[in-house]
């Protein structure tokens, strides 16, 4: 254990590395897995077909949802690991964190349920939140 201000300058590159660390997380979640999701399941609605008509479409959409998964997965175990030792940061660390978790998770949801409704319940494959299916 450092004392003095070479404990304090360790404490700080790692309090340094673990921002720098999330800020990837949730710009590689918000800035590509995302969007993907949510404009290969527009493309999906925009083109009024089963998703068994599109292959591709449907293998891209199961990876780009693993990925998002994966990533979310990722980004809340290494969440949960560095909150233990950041003493009276917790709080601050935990909000700031948590409400782009809960964002990614809410609109991870969202595209999820639109491809439920686009490929087995709405019969014209098109959905939406406020409308529910369209004819």
């Amino acid at each position: 254990s450092q004392a003095g201000m070479g404990g304090f300058a360790a404490t700080r590159d790692d309090r340094e590395q673990h921002r720098m660390k999330s800020m990837q997380f949730i710009g590689r979640i918000f800035g590509e897995s995302l969007p993907q999701l949510l404009i290969q399941t527009s493309i999906l609605m925009a083109e009024r077909r089963p998703l068994s008509a599109e292959p591709v479409l449907a293998l891209s959409l199961f990876l780009s949802t693993l990925n998002v998964g994966f990533r979310t997965v990722q980004f809340s175990m290494d969440l949960c690991h560095d909150l233990k030792g950041h003493g009276c940061c917790k709080v601050v660390h935990a909000i700031t964190t948590l409400i782009p978790g809960v964002v990614m998770l809410t609109l991870v949801g969202f595209a999820l349920a639109r491809l439920y409704f686009v490929t087995f319940v709405c019969t014209a494959h098109s959905w939406g939140l406020s409308t529910g299916c369209l004819a």
